[in-house]
């Protein structure tokens, strides 16, 4: 199987976008050495619940309104472009502002059920602020992805990684602040995101707001509110019954170990959607388009493999480098939470019928049922097994999620997935995994030395049993040459 254009783009859009979002999404991991070492175990138990809640908020003030604008941009002339943005950019604030007041009328109830500490009520408070900020200057970030601006993506993340960062750790460090330093970071960052996304629309995209515009848009999107909800529900809501059945000491243990497991999600899953999604609407449905969703998914399979083989095995040394010894336990919860986020990324794929064709219902579907079943299952085997219930619910609930969508999708447009390759790819996968675990105990070598030839073994095997063929090398290699040289063209000029 050839890297076809459209191929060829989507990895070049992968790529550069998945600067970008390693940028933004890889803040939480970058300061785990200084939560866990500048925090009280507890305190770091408490900024995961402000996460969720802040994952939680910002989730429901994109109100889906991103795929609704993709969906009906270039349809007709520049001016009604520049009308639909406009409008919803506006309509999308107005509604956000009003939501935020009665957020922060009612923070005192929310700091009482999500059972933080009242001390921190204030902590609260700002977290739902700046979750309208972020919700705000994320529109600009899906202008730039529809449009195909991934450097000025990539630009604009990296640039609020590095702010958040250094404000972070200058506020945590220098003036011990403590959990308000993180939270006053991202405000200050966030803030000036705020106002730059209020200048560039305004200038760009001023136009008529047209309320009938708007609503045609909500309506689209409205579902896509709950598919975008799921991830937030599924990855936070164990932590919120992990604190009432357990206490906020296993909330930090079980938050940093999922913040590993997580990293095939910023490293692949969240850059491979953020290019994948507008590219799917321009696609359509015919059937030379459905080879490249076949196309896709297949790359998605094999970079995703050796992303997992590589967190599951060096899983303790991650943590040990990263974290203190309070955190170790936590090691073996990583590759299923891996496991997890790894089942989750085909499911982009696999809504593309649903979504195309306007059949967004079996997407809202699909997304109350998963939540319903990850709840109840949280309920249950948290109560009954603890943290390794809440990891067993993620994964289940991903994999229903997932499978659903597929069934839902595959009703609509029927497409050739090319599962005895992706089959192959996973089985070789979990055959080497299996290897390590049972291996691992031995000390006839180094652990280091032990790990990385199995991790080489992995690629040999991939590259023998012909799942990766000599052809798709080369055009791999070639793709990412032509990718590194543009970039250096563009930061030239």
């Amino acid at each position: 199987m050839s890297i076809r254009d459209k191929t060829k783009a989507f990895i070049k859009n992968f790529v550069i976008y998945g600067l970008g979002n390693i940028a933004n999404k890889i803040i939480t991991v970058v300061l785990i050495p200084v939560t866990t070492r500048y925090l009280l175990v507890m305190e770091v138990g408490l900024l995961a619940l402000l996460e969720m809640l802040e994952l939680f908020l910002t989730t429901i003030l994109m109100m889906g309104v991103g795929n609704a604008v993709w969906r009906y941009l270039g349809r007709d002339t520049e001016e009604n472009d520049r009308t639909i943005i406009f409008s919803a950019y506006i309509g999308r604030l107005a509604i956000n502002i009003l939501i935020v007041a009665v957020l922060i009328i009612f923070s005192d109830l929310i700091t009482r059920f999500l059972n933080i500490p009242p001390e921190y009520l204030n902590l609260v408070i700002l977290i739902i602020v700046n979750s309208l900020l972020v919700a705000a200057s994320n529109f600009v970030l899906s202008l730039w992805r529809y449009f195909d601006h991934s450097l000025q993506f990539s630009i604009y993340s990296t640039a609020r990684f590095f702010l958040i960062v250094s404000f972070s750790l200058y506020f945590v460090i220098v003036l011990d602040l403590r959990v308000l330093g993180i939270v006053y970071a991202k405000l200050i960052v966030n803030g000036l995101g705020f106002l730059y996304s209020i200048l560039y629309v305004f200038i760009k995209y001023r136009s008529t707001i047209s309320p009938s515009v708007y609503l045609k848009l909500q309506r689209y999107g409205f579902y896509f509110i709950l598919l975008a909800l799921v991830t937030p529900i599924l990855n936070t809501a164990n932590r919120l019954f992990i604190n009432h059945f357990l206490t906020l000491d296993e909330v930090a243990i079980f938050s940093i170990a999922f913040k590993f497991g997580m990293l095939i999600n910023i490293l692949l899953v969240t850059p491979m959607q953020l290019a994948w999604l507008p590219m799917m609407y321009k696609l359509g449905t015919d059937t030379k388009s459905t080879r490249y969703y076949r196309d896709f998914a297949y790359y998605y399979t094999i970079i995703a493999s050796l992303v997992f083989i590589l967190i599951a095995i060096f899983r303790e040394q991650l943590l040990l480098a990263l974290t203190t010894a309070d955190y170790l336990t936590g090691a073996k919860y990583i590759p299923m939470v891996a496991a997890a986020y790894l089942i989750n990324g085909y499911r982009h794929f696999f809504m593309s019928g649903s979504a195309i064709k306007d059949k967004t219902s079996f997407l809202g579907y699909a997304s109350i049922m998963t939540i319903i079943i990850n709840l109840l299952l949280n309920n249950w085997l948290i109560g009954s097994f603890g943290i390794w219930g809440a990891v067993v619910t993620t994964l289940l609930s991903y994999i229903v999620l997932s499978v659903t969508i597929l069934m839902a999708s595959q009703t609509i447009i029927k497409v050739n997935w090319g599962w005895p390759k992706i089959s192959g790819v996973m089985l070789c996968m979990v055959i080497f995994i299996l290897i390590h675990e049972y291996i691992i105990s031995s000390n006839f070598l180094p652990n280091w030395t032990l790990k990385s030839i199995i991790f080489i073994g992995y690629i040999l095997a991939l590259r023998l049993t012909g799942l990766i063929s000599q052809k798709e090398i080369r055009g791999l290699i070639e793709l990412m040459d032509k990718i590194m040289s543009r970039l250096a063209i563009k930061n030239s000029n």
